[in-house]
């Protein structure tokens, strides 16, 4: 049986059987956008181009690729086995786009506009009750905002300008 081994945020994951691999994705623990690899690949790769019914001869794991996406994993220690928790965020690019939210974020931060518009309801609430945290989250907001590091409700960084 195949052994797969799992890139996750840079860190390598497994190795996990060809059954178990496919049971974490169908249970949303395992992103088809994660990388994988396994013996006879000669790189990583994502798993959403990888038949992972494919078998293979033995090769040396290549470097694993860095990535953004964080899951956690714990031992159990009666069996050995992994167990994966689904604490995952998302990589992919939101489909909000930074200008609007830096001018929300410049001219109404205060009031947690720029929340609401990227689905932040939550928080949103909470900088409008509270002006912004005086200003001071509705300034981190926008620092975050510039640097490209504002993410939407799902988790994803909002990358486009336009």
């Amino acid at each position: 049986m195949t052994n797969w081994f799992i890139s996750i945020n840079g860190e390598q994951k497994g190795p996990y059987p060809t059954d178990q691999l496919r049971q974490l994705i169908a249970d949303g623990f395992v992103p088809r956008d994660a990388f994988v690899w396994r013996d006879g690949m000669a790189q990583w790769l994502p798993l959403s181009q990888v038949n992972i019914a494919d078998e293979g001869g033995p090769a040396v794991a290549p470097t694993v690729p860095q990535y953004r996406n964080t899951i956690s994993d714990q031992q159990d220690m009666s069996n050995g086995t992994t167990i994966m928790s689904n604490t995952m965020t998302s990589t992919s690019a939101s489909e909000k786009r930074i200008l609007p939210a830096f001018l929300l974020c410049f001219l109404l931060g205060f009031l947690g506009v720029h929340r609401f518009y990227v689905g932040k309801i939550g928080t949103g609430i909470l900088q409008l009750i509270t002006f912004g945290g005086l200003g001071i989250w509705a300034l981190i907001d926008l620092i975050y905002i510039i640097v490209g590091g504002f993410t939407d409700k799902q988790g994803n960084k909002i990358t486009l300008w336009v």
